[in-house]
């Protein structure tokens, strides 16, 4: 059985990346398109839509990702450093692939990020 993705569902409150300070900024990431992950995978390519203005510029090294692992879950967290000075807020996603250290066997996909409507 595959891992469903589960987008909107958690949030984790304060633990994920909280070193990294103000010049940083959450992203939200969705599967890319044409993936389908399956249990023995460990290869997760994503787009990366980051939340504050980059004037339509690639998030591509601004990146800093955090994977958390649970029995039941494998929690992707994704910050972007911010750009500096005045930028227009066209947005662009960024693709990125999230590399796991173990399989993702029946565990769900969470976005840490995700808020719910």
């Amino acid at each position: 059985m595959l891992a469903p993705v589960v987008l909107g569902a958690v949030a984790l409150g304060g633990w994920w990346l909280a070193a990294r300070g103000p010049s940083t900024a959450p992203a939200r990431w969705r599967l890319d398109p044409g993936f389908t992950p399956s249990a023995d995978g460990t290869i997760i390519p994503v787009l990366v839509m980051e939340s504050e203005c980059a004037s339509g510029e690639s998030a591509a090294g601004r990146l800093h990702v955090d994977v958390r692992y649970t029995p039941s879950a494998v929690s992707i967290g994704i910050e972007v450093d911010v750009l500096e000075g005045d930028q227009t807020c066209e947005g662009v996603d960024t693709p990125y692939t999230v590399e796991l250290s173990e399989p993702l066997g029946a565990r769900d996909l969470i976005d840490v990020n995700a808020v719910e409507p």
